[in-house]
């Protein structure tokens, strides 16, 4: 879940935020994965087409949406990835459970779970908005 500051962000900037809050888990993943995806072809699955579209425009529809997408823009160039972004039905998508904090299959198949940095992710989308 999103912490509560955070949510008041998004509802500030935007009245229905789910388009914003689909931009979110590719940033998270850019943070928590730096060391992994390091110079690598980052394969990336979305199931919101106006967050796939921002993504291979490189810019957003919204203020919000574009601060999401400018600093995930800027940690593919810091890592030199080769991103490609393609759809996902949800029935397909592995990561379905997860964003409704269903954890059971991602953790039966040997995942682990990772601490989101909510603060560092506030304070440098909250950056992109003043």
């Amino acid at each position: 879940n999103l912490p509560e500051e955070f949510v008041k962000v998004f509802y500030r900037e935007s009245s229905h935020p789910i388009y914003e809050v689909e931009l979110l888990p590719l940033l998270i993943a850019v943070m928590l994965w730096s060391s992994y995806i390091d110079k690598a072809q980052f394969v990336c699955y979305l199931e919101n087409d106006s967050a796939r579209s921002g993504f291979i425009k490189g810019s957003g529809a919204t203020r919000l949406a574009d601060g999401i997408i400018q600093l995930f823009c800027e940690a593919e160039a810091v890592l030199q990835l080769k991103s490609w972004f393609s759809r996902v039905p949800s029935h397909s998508n592995i990561s379905d459970g997860p964003s409704r904090l269903d954890f059971r299959l991602m953790l039966s198949v040997g995942c682990s779970r990772a601490v989101v940095p909510w603060k560092e992710i506030a304070s440098k989308v909250s950056s992109r908005l003043t």
